[in-house]
């Protein structure tokens, strides 16, 4: 599971709405919230994204036994 909430707080800690975001992402402001929300995106997609936020690849996802 992606760790929505992180790339939500580090989106908004340098503040970029989710379309600026996805422009910068150079990708549909859909497919950026699919991650934000906690939906299952492509591995290819959550790589960019995290990659943008500079969020460290082992911080991308979350075991679901430990998300409440």
């Amino acid at each position: 599971m992606v760790n929505s909430e992180l790339f939500d707080e580090i989106r908004l800690s340098k503040g970029l709405s989710r379309f600026k975001l996805a422009l910068e992402a150079e990708m549909s402001p859909q497919t950026v919230g699919r991650v934000l929300s906690g939906g299952d995106p492509r591995p290819s997609t959550v790589k960019k994204l995290g990659e943008i936020l500079g969020i460290p690849p082992n911080k991308w996802y979350i075991n679901r036994e430990n998300k409440q």
